[in-house]
């Protein structure tokens, strides 16, 4: 597995240098070829048993095509310039003969050269999911993505003064259409004000508190991801865009009183871009933090949270606690013990606040000692404890959630990173907007 994993990112690696250097992706398909091509040889030739070994199964797909394309080509002219000889003897059958078989090479080696072909194979096998458990919603199951490029500057140099977020870099209109959008076709609603009745009245009737909507005076807690604030103002956050966009649909659209809703990230402070963008507007919202204008996240007098494996136990916000329903926000980005998990692990941020940290929880993560580039073996396997199922199952977390909403005007690498463009179709070398 080890040898596989070093030659797939070796072939990442090199195809994505070519590609940086704007080398023609014909050119990069054959520099590729050759490689594995060789590769193949160097390790079969010597010892034919190995052909079962993963990195040869890696690379085959790649070299095959590579092989397929050069004797498609090598056919396709051999017999063409056969059919030119018979046209210029007369023999015009046996020239359509072989203009018929030079065809049907030529079509062998483009379809050998597809792009999508080779692409696919340095990704290695994308498998489809089996989704387990039963699917939730007023649709079941239902997720719903919107992408605008326009939500975004795609000359945005995130550097102080320009940065991510900035109403300059990130177009505070275009995102509450797409908030605006996004729920209205989770809930198949035809406008706001009856999406958000809908969202209440599920969460409502599903619960065991009567087919009833929001009813006033009920209190609302939102967690955001705040933990980039540790790397500087270039490490993204949730958008304070969203954190707009969302206060304004449950307080103008919903009918939420601005002192039932609770904002911000209990292990960390609520930033001024994203806080002074929101207390303009929204003066009397709770937003955790420390200054004027916020509050402390205060934790529960005792331990409520516990992980079923005993690793660990702690207080959450007594705002969940007194809270009605919760709204997780999380960010799009990785992180390098946990992958790219990002609603359940949201919640660090609630637990980490009044235990110092989250490294409680870290056992438990599939790398838990992982370091950027480090550790990639530890904790990985199927059918070990996740702390994440504590998290999705506890009363006042996965149980009194009503929306997950995933931030993914910008994306990165890992938890404290900046930004990052995505080189993927419909991406396009553009943020993920």
């Amino acid at each position: 597995m080890r040898q596989k994993t070093t030659f797939y990112h070796f072939k990442l690696q090199l195809t994505n240098f070519l590609q940086k250097i704007r080398i023609p992706t014909k050119v990069i398909y054959i520099i590729a070829g050759i490689a594995s091509t060789a590769w193949l040889l160097f390790r079969v030739i010597p010892k034919p048993s190995r052909i079962h070994y993963p990195c040869v199964r890696a690379t085959a797909p790649v070299a095959a095509s590579f092989i397929t394309y050069i004797l498609g080509i090598t056919a396709f002219t051999f017999l063409f310039r056969k059919a030119r000889q018979r046209i210029m003897e007369s023999r015009y059958l046996m020239a359509s003969v072989f203009v018929l078989l030079g065809l049907a090479a030529g079509l062998v080696a483009m379809v050998s050269n597809d792009n999508k072909s080779w692409a696919y194979s340095f990704q290695g096998p994308q498998v489809g999911n089996e989704p387990i458990g039963v699917a939730r919603g007023i649709f079941p199951g239902r997720v719903v993505w919107v992408h605008d490029p326009d939500a975004t500057n795609e000359d945005c140099a995130n550097v102080t003064g320009d940065l991510w977020s900035s109403d300059a870099n990130t177009d505070q209109e275009v995102v509450s259409d797409m908030l605006s959008a996004g729920i209205r076709n989770l809930s198949g609603a035809s406008s706001d004000a009856v999406a958000w009745d809908s969202i209440f009245h599920f969460y409502n009737r599903t619960h065991g508190r009567g087919n009833v909507g929001y009813q006033a005076g009920e209190k609302i807690a939102i967690k955001i991801n705040m933990n980039g604030i540790w790397n500087g103002g270039s490490a993204i956050n949730t958008s304070p865009q969203i954190c707009y966009s969302l206060l304004e649909q449950l307080i103008n659209t919903a009918g939420i009183a601005q002192a039932d809703i609770s904002i911000g990230d209990p292990g960390c402070d609520i930033n001024n871009v994203t806080f002074n963008k929101l207390n303009g507007s929204f003066p009397d919202v709770n937003y955790w933090g420390s200054g004027t204008g916020k509050i402390d996240a205060e934790g529960t007098a005792t331990n409520i949270f516990f992980c079923s494996d005993g690793s660990f136990s702690g207080k959450l916000p007594q705002a969940y606690v007194d809270a009605a329903y919760l709204i997780n926000v999380p960010v799009f980005k990785k992180h390098h013990r946990a992958g790219i998990s990002l609603s359940s692990k949201n919640h660090f941020g609630s637990l980490g606040a009044y235990a110092g940290g989250a490294s409680g929880l870290h056992p438990s993560l599939p790398l838990p000692n992982a370091t950027e580039g480090g550790d990639t073996t530890s904790n990985y396997m199927y059918g070990v404890y996740r702390c994440f199922v504590d998290i999705m199952g506890h009363r006042d977390l996965g149980g009194k959630t009503i929306l997950y909403l995933v931030d993914g005007i910008w994306g990165s690498v890992n938890w404290g990173h900046p930004p990052v463009k995505w080189g993927m179709t419909h991406f396009n070398n553009d943020w993920p907007s």
